[in-house]
C-alpha cells in the first residue's frame, strides 16, 4: 500500500504536512468524497487557477479529441480523449509574485486524483509538446466505446501503467515559487536540498563522488540547434544522497542563482523513461554551479543553469 503525503505551496516553500496511509479517512478525504458523490463522475480542476472548472464525461467528450494507442495489460488499445494540459490551460494558472517570470509555466505541477484516492503528480513541462513532449490524456473512449465511470488518465509513453488513474475526479494545479537561497554563490558552492523544514547541503566534492556518466544532448536554444557534452550524477542519486524518500507524488523544483525555476518529478525518469541529471561538467569544463538537464527536451528552457537549490514537495494539498 502506498503512503501519501500532503504539501502546502506557500511563500515558495514546500511544507510537508504529514503523511497517512492511503486507506485512512482524513477530513480532507471525507470532504473530497462528499464532493465526488455530489458531482457524480465529474472531475474538478482546482488549485492555483484563475477559474475552477467542472467537467462531466459529456463535456470532456465535446472538447477536441486525440486518438492514440497505448499498451494496457500487454495489449495495444485505442483510446480517445483530451490532453491533460488542455483542461489546465483552460482553467488559467494563477501565478503568485515571482522574482523571475521567464517561462513561468515550467514551475507548475499537476496532481491527478481518482475516485479511489490514488494520485499521481506531473511536472507540467513534462507534458508540454515543446519541452518533455510526454503527454497524458483524460480518455473518455476505449476501443471506440465510452469508458464506464469517469475519465481515465492514460500516459501512453510510460514504461508501465503506474501513473494511469481510473475514474479521475480531480486535477489540482500547483505552482512552485522556490526562491533562490543564494543569488551570488561562489564557484563550487553547495547545492541545498530543501525538503519541508529539513535542509541538506551537498558540497561540490560530495556531488562529484556520486555515480556519474557522460552524455550528449541536442536542443533548440537561442542560437538555433545546440549540442553539448554533459557529465554528472542522476537527479535520483542526488535526492538519495540528501536522504529524500520519493513516491508517485514527489516533485522537485530546481532553482538557479538567477531565480529561474523548473519542476520535475522522479517518476518522469522512473516511469516516463526521461533521463534527469545534475550536470557538473559541460564540454569537458567543470561548471561553477551544476546544471539540471532533462535529456531529450526539444527546447532547452527546462535546463536550469547555476543550480543552488532543489526544493522537494509532495502534493499539492487542498
Amino acid at each position: 500500500m502506498r503512503v501519501r503525503s500532503s504539501v502546502v505551496l506557500a511563500a515558495g516553500t514546500a511544507v510537508l504536512a504529514g503523511s497517512a496511509l492511503a486507506s485512512a479517512v482524513t477530513p480532507a478525504a471525507a470532504a473530497a468524497r462528499h464532493l465526488d458523490a455530489a458531482s457524480g463522475t465529474a472531475l474538478r480542476v482546482t488549485g492555483s487557477v484563475s477559474s475552477r472548472s467542472t467537467y462531466t464525461p459529456a463535456r470532456l467528450a465535446a472538447l477536441p479529441q486525440t486518438t492514440f494507442r497505448a499498451t494496457a495489460r500487454k495489449q495495444r488499445v485505442t483510446y480517445s480523449g483530451v490532453a491533460l494540459t488542455t483542461v489546465v490551460q483552460d482553467a488559467g494558472p494563477a501565478y503568485p509574485a515571482l522574482k523571475n517570470t521567464r517561462n513561468k509555466m515550467l514551475r507548475m505541477t499537476v496532481t491527478v486524483r481518482g475516485a479511489s484516492g490514488y494520485t499521481a503528480t506531473f511536472a507540467f513541462g513534462e507534458l508540454l509538446k515543446d519541452y518533455g513532449s510526454h503527454p497524458a490524456y483524460l480518455a473518455v473512449k476505449q476501443g471506440g466505446r465510452p469508458i464506464a465511470g469517469g475519465a481515465e488518465l492514460v500516459v501512453p509513453g510510460d514504461r508501465t501503467t503506474a501513473r494511469w488513474i481510473h475514474d479521475v475526479r480531480q486535477v489540482t494545479v500547483g505552482i512552485a515559487t522556490a526562491p533562490a537561497t543564494s543569488t551570488r554563490p561562489a564557484a563550487g558552492s553547495p547545492v541545498k536540498i530543501i525538503d519541508g523544514d529539513r535542509v541538506v547541503s551537498l558540497s561540490a566534492a560530495r556531488l562529484r563522488k556520486l555515480p556519474s556518466r557522460s552524455f550528449r544532448i541536442s536542443f533548440s536554444g537561442m542560437k538555433g540547434m545546440e549540442s553539448k557534452k554533459e557529465a554528472g550524477p542522476s537527479l535520483l542519486a542526488v535526492l538519495a544522497a540528501g536522504g529524500v524518500q520519493t513516491n508517485a507524488n514527489t516533485w522537485v523544483a530546481a532553482t538557479g542563482a538567477d531565480n529561474y525555476v523548473a519542476t520535475f518529478t522522479p517518476d518522469e525518469q522512473l516511469v516516463g523513461g526521461r533521463e534527469l541529471r545534475l550536470s557538473l561538467v559541460q564540454n569537458d569544463a567543470r561548471l561553477a554551479q551544476p546544471r539540471l538537464v532533462p535529456a531529450g527536451d526539444f527546447y532547452g528552457d527546462r535546463y536550469v543553469s547555476g543550480v543552488v537549490d532543489l526544493y522537494v514537495g509532495t502534493g499539492p494539498a487542498e
